[in-house]
């Protein structure tokens, strides 16, 4: 098999179909949202048109090691070829998802100002000050990271060590941020994060890229688990 052509055909083949799925679903609540807001006309109608599309990101990394991880290492693939395939495949497809969420978008907002519509998609990107396209593209795009990520390190944990030890791990990191979101003092924190949101959701991607990268020493001797 080819050093990573191979694995990065196989995931992108599962990651096609994704994503006409996921475009087919937004623009389905797009024009359901704007047939709303063009006939029904409700005040101040912020539909959110994310939901499917943050959820797929954040839950498609817990099946990072089913047919395709199997199929790579039958045919001779090594493990770091398959994260490496993993992080291209990921990258493409939040980028083209995120075109789509945003084209989407931006349509709807031409139609809402062409037809007197009363629909106003809510984008994420208007909590961080963002003013224009690339902006908006951009917010989603460090979501994305941030999403899969996590989702990554926290698969990739549970099929090294299995349930019962992520279930002690989750429990022990649950009791530390309790006792310290009781105790300790969160305001500094709080107005730290709310006067930079901009600054804290690039610390997010941050640490998105960060997990991925810790995914590798969890996933290089993992057994192959049939």
């Amino acid at each position: 098999m080819n050093d990573l052509k191979g694995p990065t055909t196989i995931i992108l083949k599962d990651l096609k179909i994704q994503f006409y799925i996921f475009t087919a679903i937004t623009l389905v609540l797009v024009t359901i949202y704007n047939m709303v807001g063009y006939y029904v006309s409700p005040d101040n109608f912020y539909p959110f048109i994310s939901g499917p599309i943050y959820g797929i990101l954040l839950f498609l990394p817990f099946f990072m090691f089913g047919d395709a991880f199997k199929s790579t290492i039958g045919l001779g693939g090594t493990r770091t070829n398959y994260l490496t395939s993993l992080i291209i495949s990921y990258s493409l497809f939040i980028v083209s998802l995120m075109i789509v969420h945003n084209v989407l978008f931006q349509l709807s907002e031409l139609i809402t100002d062409k037809t007197g519509s009363t629909t106003h998609i809510f984008h994420f990107a208007s909590l961080f000050g963002a003013s224009n396209a690339l902006s908006y593209f951009w917010v989603d795009v460090l979501i994305g990271i941030f999403f899969v990520g996590t989702g990554t390190i926290v698969s990739a944990a549970l099929y090294r060590f299995g349930y019962i030890w992520m279930l002690g791990i989750a429990l022990g990191i649950s009791v530390f941020g309790f006792l310290w979101f009781t105790l300790g003092d969160m305001s500094g924190i709080l107005k730290w994060t709310l006067e930079n949101m901009y600054l804290s959701l690039h610390l997010l991607g941050g640490l998105g890229i960060v997990c991925i990268v810790l995914t590798y020493p969890l996933i290089k001797q993992v057994t192959l688990k049939l």
